[in-house]
This record gives structure tokens, sequence and C-alpha cells, in this order.
């Protein structure tokens, strides 16, 4: 009995301090953070098996694992906790598995089984969250109370305690369990359906994890790499600045007759910066014994009157000078306030600054001292410093010396003028001698003692801290700097990925676990659920097979539909312009010979409808082709400046509101631009149309403003407002909707689709602009259209000039062609044949494109103009036909049509038509295709 005893003691110390030093390899450096603590759980289970008397077991394990002195080094455990603190800590350990054990065994009427979802449910929220606050406040309590931890880490190190705890025992205690229960069947089947799995995801979330840990390790050790790097090249740029003003002094004694004390100050003081780390230079001269009386006699007169030759006592104290055969005497020193304790000082005084002296002339070059109280800082907290002595030879030569340029350096205003640019929170600064005794330290444990020995080739890391140190010289001295990033200041930079990593791995691996558990625990109704799960397979597999055939069909519709669409506006296109290029046609020719004023009249009303519905057509079909992202954009010069000129034409001479129009434009803005220039006009005609249409009697300003400009693009702002009846306040959130105005009474007043400004906007867009809008009641709207433009090359522009002034005439060589026409409405036969002989072209007609195929076999033409819609053949069938038949001899074939969306015209190029004209045509349309294809 007492042997068992002994054994399930031993066994569970044993296997307490094994997984605690395994679970001390998963702490973070270097907040010594760790996202699970498996001992929790481990403790839980030699409970299960061995009863309370593993409770002695856990206590002396977690004592040990707590006190072992090593870990503080190799595991980054905390240093070295005393004896009460890990006793304390082993207590709360053991006192945390005792009344878990005891609360499960109270709870759960499974026997732990762990057979249902209610057990196991009821054992995890026992062992996990609740269990792990006991071992979580007593064990953070303790180090609070024993220093260890702040007040500010508190909480933190409870709740990582807390997680680690919990997750210990949500994962572990389950996964041993498994092992030390053979005797159950239950328990037994869950060795390879649930431990296989969870010690699988457990070694990967390690994996994961210890990868995570490096990668941040190494992150924080190149940040302090960065760090110390910056810290040495502004030390040593600092260094070789020192030497520069000690070598600029040397340069100008030696280069001067005499320097007087003024002139030693006035050069002094434009080389050392201020708060400079060199804290006095001085002009020690060399007086002889029987020149000393003279020197003093000589300091006084100059304005020194109570001057006197010093030097420092055993005690650093500031008495006479003793007599001696020589004195070298602080005759100038600048800034002479700060250091005049100094004046007159003999730094001669001692065997061993006679000793420096010396080495300095051997050398004839500076030699610095050892470190020296400075006699001007003896009342300051960092007194420390060294003296650089550079002889000048000047009035006997090389053999003697004449005195010497002195560097008084303090070590703190050193340190404080070469870092004071640099962020040095969170880094311990330490200034050694070659033996590691420490001159200067921003930090007061270091502050007169030794720093240990480190390696200076590579990041050391102690306790959390990452330390290098570099090696300094200057002149004949030697320092170490040693840089120390704390652990603290890691831990506030570092990222936590490694910790959410496995804290993040862990908490789904407790998931699993309880999931696994709770599959595990219910055999036989698994089959019944696995029955229900592949009925519900089969019913979901059928619902989405039929949603799936629904959604086809949907989608086959949806694109019918669009299709029906799409043909109806082509069609419905091709119809209404096919009779409004007869109107327009006969009405423009009509004009023409028209001479009775009443009659032209007439003939005005006839164009004036013609054309609005013509633009209503063009609305529509614009419209869907911005639904269907169907609009593309030329790209060519035009006279942004003469557009809307011909626009504030256009509505003075077809607007009856008798409005006045004015345009203001900058003379210093470029007039021409490069875009499309029929979008850019649609849009403009809308806004000034709209405000033309809605005011009466009133004025209408067109304001062009650059807002900014590059060398090639020019952001513009085209405000065009009026004064007329303005936009109701309930009605301005709709007013770029499609087919809506204001309100109803708007359409049957003034007219309109509703389309304008939602197609304005929807182009202004496009572009990459925009359109907005300000509007008040009875007062009046403004509308702003903003848009990028591209400036116009000189070449470019100049060729917009030509054109604009040139005029539309038939080329001498398109007169003498032969022209077929291929179209089937008798009027439009009539319009096409007159528009042609108005410019001296005679044309021959046919009905169909099977007509058409007959009459190039009978005669050689040079242009067909071939309607796309026709009986018997199309234009599109019959062109092909022609192409295919008669090759490079095939005549010019210029598509004329009524349809005019995108599809309908590039299915009219791909046939291999050249050119394409919209109905209702015009007499230009034509000049412009006879003088493309045939120039003379």
């Amino acid at each position: 009995m007492k042997i068992k005893y002994l054994i399930s003691i031993l066994f569970s110390a044993l296997a307490y301090f094994i997984a605690a030093r395994f679970s001390l390899l998963l702490a973070i450096p270097p907040g010594f953070a760790s996202a699970v603590w498996p001992p929790a759980g481990i403790a839980l289970a030699c409970l299960f098996y061995f009863r309370e008397s593993a409770v002695v077991g856990i206590l002396l394990g977690s004592f040990l694992a707590n006190f072992w002195p090593h870990i503080s080094v190799e595991d980054f455990s905390l240093v070295q906790r005393p004896f009460i603190t890990a006793f304390l800590i082993a207590v709360g350990a053991s006192l945390q598995s005792l009344i878990v054990y005891r609360a499960v065994l109270y709870f759960d009427n499974s026997n732990l089984k762990l057979d249902t979802k209610e057990s196991i449910l009821k054992f995890q929220f026992i062992t996990g969250p609740i269990g792990s606050l006991i071992s979580s406040s007593i064990g953070v309590s303790t180090l609070f109370f024993s220093g260890i931890i702040t007040s500010q880490s508190f909480l933190f190190s409870w709740f990582n305690w807390w997680v680690g705890d919990a997750i210990g025992a949500l994962v572990f205690t389950p996964l041993f369990l498994t092992f030390i229960r053979k005797g159950n069947t239950l328990w037994k089947s869950r060795i390879l359906s649930f431990s296989t799995p969870i010690i699988l995801l457990f070694s990967l979330i390690v994996f994961f994890f210890l990868n995570a840990r490096e990668w941040e390790k190494s992150r924080l050790e190149n940040n302090f790499i960065s760090r110390f790097n910056t810290f040495t090249t502004m030390f040593r740029n600092y260094i070789y600045y020192y030497e520069d003003t000690i070598n600029s002094t040397q340069s100008f004694f030696e280069s001067s007759e005499f320097v007087e004390e003024e002139s030693f100050s006035k050069f002094t003081s434009n080389i050392i910066r201020h708060k400079s780390g060199i804290r006095a230079i001085s002009w020690n001269k060399v007086v002889a014994k029987e020149d000393l009386e003279s020197f003093i006699d000589m300091k006084r007169k100059s304005g020194h009157e109570s001057f006197r030759v010093t030097e420092k006592d055993s005690d650093n104290r500031i008495i006479p000078a003793r007599s001696r055969d020589e004195h070298v005497i602080v005759s100038y020193i600048y800034p002479f306030e700060e250091n005049k304790l100094a004046h007159g000082l003999d730094i001669s005084y001692s065997p061993k600054r006679v000793e420096t002296l010396v080495k300095a002339n051997q050398l004839r070059d500076t030699f610095i001292t050892a470190d020296i109280t400075l006699v001007q800082d003896k009342n300051e907290l960092y007194p420390k410093g060294f003296l650089t002595l550079t002889p000048i030879y000047k009035k006997y030569g090389l053999n003697k010396v004449d005195g010497y340029v002195v560097g008084v350096f303090n070590y703190k205003k050193m340190i404080d003028e070469i870092f004071k640019e640099l962020d040095t929170s969170g880094l311990e600064l330490y200034l050694a001698d070659q033996d590691y005794n420490v001159i200067y330290s921003n930090v007061d444990r270091f502050h007169t003692s030794k720093y240990p020995e480190i390696n200076s080739k590579s990041v050391m890391q102690v306790n959390g801290d990452f330390t290098k140190e570099y090696n300094l010289k200057f002149k004949n001295r030697s320092w170490k700097l040693i840089i120390n990033q704390t652990g603290n200041d890691n831990t506030t930079h570092q990222t936590w990925y490694a910790w959410y990593v496995l804290a993040g791995g862990l908490f789904v691996l407790s998931i699993i676990s309880s999931f696994l558990l709770i599959v595990t625990g219910k055999e036989n109704s698994l089959k019944l659920v696995t029955k229900k799960l592949e009925e519900s397979e089969n019913d979901l597999k059928l619902a989405n097979e039929e949603l799936e055939a629904k959604v086809r069909e949907r989608t086959k519709k949806l694109i019918h539909a669009n299709e029906i669409k799409s043909n109806f506006l082509a069609n419905m296109s091709h119809e209404i312009r096919t009779p409004l290029n007869g109107i327009l046609g006969i009405s423009s020719l009509l004009y023409e010979r028209m001479e009775k004023k009443e009659n032209i009249e007439y003939l005005n009303i006839i164009k004036k409808s013609s054309e609005d519905l013509l633009q209503i057509i063009n609305d529509i079909l614009d419209f869907s082709k911005i639904e269907s992202d169907g609009i593309e954009l030329e790209s060519l010069p035009f006279d942004l400046h003469k557009e809307l000129e011909d626009i504030k034409n256009l509505m003075i001479s077809s607007s009856t509101s008798q409005n006045k129009i004015e345009i203001f434009w900058d003379n210093d803005l470029t007039k021409v631009y490069t875009s499309d220039r029929l979008r850019i006009r649609q849009i403009l005609i809308n806004l000034i149309g709209n405000a033309n249409k809605f005011t009466t009697n009133g004025k209408i300003e067109i304001t062009v403003k650059e807002l900014s400009s590059s060398q090639e693009i020019s952001n513009l702002q085209i405000i065009v407002k009026d004064n007329g009846i303005g936009i109701p306040a309930t009605s301005q959130s709709n007013i770029f909707k499609s087919f809506t105005q204001a309100d109803i009474s708007t359409t049957r007043r003034f007219g309109g689709t509703g389309l304008g400004l939602s197609i304005s906007k929807a182009l202004a867009e496009i572009f990459g602009g925009d359109i907005t809008f300000e509007s008040e009641e009875g007062k009046g709207t403004t509308f702003t259209f903003s848009i990028s433009l591209t400036k116009a090359t000189d070449s470019e522009i100049e060729n917009n000039f030509n054109a604009s002034t040139a005029t539309l005439e038939v080329s001498e060589r398109a007169k003498s062609i032969s022209v077929l026409i291929a179209e089937d409405n008798k009027i439009n036969q009539i319009v096409i044949t007159k528009m042609l002989a108005k410019v001296g072209i005679e044309a021959e007609l046919v009905e169909n494109g099977l007509e058409a195929l007959e009459a190039v076999e009978r005669k050689k033409y040079d242009l067909i103009l071939m309607d796309c819609h026709m009986p018997e053949m199309d234009g599109l069938e019959a062109t092909r036909k022609i192409i295919e038949k008669y090759k490079q001899d095939a005549p010019i074939i210029v598509a004329v049509s009524a349809s005019a969306m995108k599809d309908e015209i590039q299915t009219s190029y791909d046939a291999g038509m050249r050119d394409f004209i919209s109905k209702p045509v015009k007499v230009n349309d034509f000049i412009r295709v006879l003088n493309k294809f045939f120039k003379d």
C-alpha cells in the first residue's frame, strides 16, 4: 500500500515536472507568456487515476518546476523564483487540481464515461474556465506581492495564466484519460478516434507556433540590430567631429603668430556646437617657474583681476599651485562662465598628469588622459570625463612645447549630445572601459559597477533582453558601447503573433476536443445521426439540383428577355428612323426650294418635331447602351469653346423662352482638347437645354473654370446656372433617376423623357467626372459638370482649325464614280438619290440584296450604299457574297441603315462594310464618306 502511494506521488511529480519543462519551451520571449499549460490537465488526469494521493506529487512537481535554478536562463521563465514564491504557486496548482477533481466527481453522473453531450460540456466547463480561476488567482497574486510582476501587467498575466490552465485542462485531461482508463471500452476506442487526431493537431500547432515564435524573435532582434547600428554610427560620427574640433583648434594655434583670448573665444565659439559633449576647449600655456609672476600679472591686467594659478588636492579641492619648474596653466578656456573654476588650473599638479603630458609631447600628437573628475563638474551627478592634450610647437620649434590645446569632455554631456536625436526608450546604454568597468549608464544599477562580459560579435539574449557591444576608439583611448534592449521594451513592441497562433490554435483544438468527445460518446446515436445526415444530404442534393435547374431556367429567360429587348430596340430604332429619314430628308430638300415664309415656318415645325422624336429615340438607345456597358468613347481633337458657342446659338434659335445666354470663358484657358466630342456635346446640350427649357425671360450663365492643370491634363468645371423655376426639395433626390422629372406636371408642361440627366450623369462618370447640382425652388438651378480632358497638341490644334474652316465639298474624283443604292424603302430611295444629286452624283437604284448582286455582275461600281435590312436578301448577306466573289476588286460598300445599336454597327463592319451612315441621313454624311474613299 505504501509503495503504491509512493509510486503515485513520484509518477505525478515527475509527470507534472516534465510537462512543466516542456510547457516552458512554449513561452514567448521576452514576455514569458504561454497560451497553454498542459500540467494543469495532466494533474487532473493523475488525480482521476491515482485518487487524492496524487495531490502531494502535484505539489512537489510544481514546486520543483518553479524553483529549478536553470529554468530562468534556459527556458525563459521568471527570474529564479524564491522558495516561498515557488511553494505558494505549487499550493495553488495542487489546490486547483484537488477542488476540480472533487467538483467533477460531485456533479458528473456518468462515472467519467463522458458519453453524453451534457456530461462532456459539464466536465469541460468545470475543469476548464471555472477550475482554472484558482491557480491563476493564487499564482499571479503571489508574483505580484513578491515584486516579480507590476500592477500594469497583473491583468494580462492573470488572463494568460487562466487561458493556459483552461486550455491545458480542456485538451490534456481527456487526452491522458484515454491512456490511463483502459478498462473502459469507450475510452479505449477513443485512443484512435480522439487521441490520435488531438496529438497530431497539437503537434502541428506547436510546429507553427515555434516557427511563429522564431519569426517574432528574429523580427525583434533585427529591429534591435538596426537601432544598435544607428547608435554606433552616430557615436562614430561624433568621435570624428570631436577629432576635427581638436585638430581645427590645433591648426588655429599653429598658424597664428600670437592668439589673443578674444580671438580664441571667437574661434572656439564657432566650432563648438550648442550643448556639445565637449565641455570646454582651453589653451594651457607652459610657463616656466621664473616667468610665473609676470604671467599672472599679465593675466590680471588683461581683465582677470582675481586670476591665480591653482591645482587640486587629493580630495579634489582647488588650492593654490605649488612651486615647480614648469606649470601648464589653463590660460584661455571656452565657454568661460561654465568653466571659470578651471581658469588658472595647473594641470601638471599630479605625476599621472605629467606622465600624460610627456606622452603627448613624445607622440607629438593628441593624447587622451585616463578618466578624471572634472573640476568644473565636481558638484554634478556625473562629473566624470577626460582630457585631450594636443601639444603646440611654435615659439621653440619641435624641441620644446609652447603649450597644449586641451579638450575637456564630460561623459554624460557626450552621450546626451550624441544620442539627443535618437529614441532611447526601452534601451539601457553603457559606456565601459576595456575591462567592462561602467563609466556612464542611463541605468542606476550599473552606474559605478562592472558590466558582465559579453560576446561583441553577436546579439546575446538574457532574461528577454537583447544585448550587443561596440568597440570605440578615440586616439589612444578605447571604450565599449554596450546597448541593452530590455525585455519590457520588446514586450511592448512585439506583435504577439506567436501567442495568437498558439492561443488560437489551441482554442480551436479544445473545441475539436469537445466535439470529438461528444461524437465518440454517442456511438449508438451516431448511426441514426449518420442516417439522418445522409437523408438530409440527399434532400439537400435534390434541392440544390432543383434550385440549379431553376437558376438555369431563370438565366435563360433573362438572357432571352435581354435579347428580345435588344432586338426590340434595334427594330424600333430601324422602323422609326426609316420614316424619319424620309421626313427630315424631304424637309431639308424642300427647305432649300421654299421661298414663301409661311411654308418655311411649316417646314421648320416638321423638322423640329422630327428632330425631337429622333432625340427621344437616341435617349432610349443611349440608356440601353449605358445599362449594358456598351458605351465606347472616341478620342479626337475638338474646340470646346466653339461647341459651347454652337449650343448657345442653337438654343437661342430654337427656343421661344427669350432667355439671355452668356458664356464666361477665361482667355488663358486652352480651347482645343482631345476626347469624345459628341458625348461631351450631348451632356452640354442636356444641361444647357434643361436650363433654357425651365427658364422663361431669364438669364443662363455658362462658366468654364480650370480647377487644376498639368502639362497634358486639364481638370475643368463647366457650370450652367439659371434663374428658372428650380427643383423642389422633395424631388431633388430623384433628379438623376431614369424616366424621372420633378413631378408629373413637368412632363405635361415641358415635355421630355426624363432620361436626359440620367444619361448625362452616367456619361460624366464614364469620362471619370461627375455632375452635381444645387437648386432652390422658384430661384433657379446650378449644375456643375466636372471632367478631366487631355490638352490637344499643337498639330492637333492646327488640324482642328483647318477642319473647322474647311468647307464640305465633294472631291472632283468622287463626282466621276459610279454609285449603286440598295434601299427597299421608296421614300428613302428618293431622299438618298436627291441628296447625292445635290452634290453632283448620279446613282442607280436596286431594292434588295439579291438585285444588288445581279447589278454588280452586270456593271462595275465604285461605291455601294447598302441598307442592312431588306427583303429577299439583306444588305449584310449581300455584302459578304460580293466580297467573297470579287475579293480585292469588290466595290467599297458603306452601310446606310436606320439601326444605330452598337451590335448592329459592329455586325456591318464584320460583314465587310467599310463605313456606317445612320439614318436619318444628311448631305454631309455622304460628302464625308465620298471624300474619305475618293480623295483627289
